[in-house]
């Protein structure tokens, strides 16, 4: 069973976020309820080219699924099963991987 956790605190120490970061985000957005494009573009932040672009990669790729509801005002996007477990892969691969686990000083390195 996997464990429910957000997982957008995953952000470069830059500020700027790389693909695979915005990848995240989207599918972390859209496993909690489907989104509409604008709450996409509102949450993560995107120019409307790019987040189209992002969005029909992961499709592509089965990470996400459309949703049209009858009395809805479009296309919602969802977070598939293999789109959830590629986000836990990633959370784990990051966590795993970067997260400090021992303190140096300048001195050591």
């Amino acid at each position: 069973m996997m464990k429910k956790t957000s997982h957008t605190d995953i952000n470069s120490t830059t500020g700027r976020r790389n693909k695979y970061e915005i990848w995240a985000q989207i599918l972390d957005l859209c496993s909690r309820e489907p989104s509409h494009l604008s709450r996409i573009l509102q949450k993560i932040r995107l120019k409307t080219s790019l987040c189209k672009e992002y969005l029909l990669f992961l499709l592509e790729r089965n990470l996400l699924e459309t949703i049209e509801k009858e009395n809805d005002r479009g296309i919602s996007y969802q977070t598939t099963l293999r789109g959830k477990e590629a986000l836990n892969e990633f959370f784990n691969l990051i966590t795993k991987f970067f997260t400090p686990k021992k303190k140096f000083s300048r001195s050591s390195i």
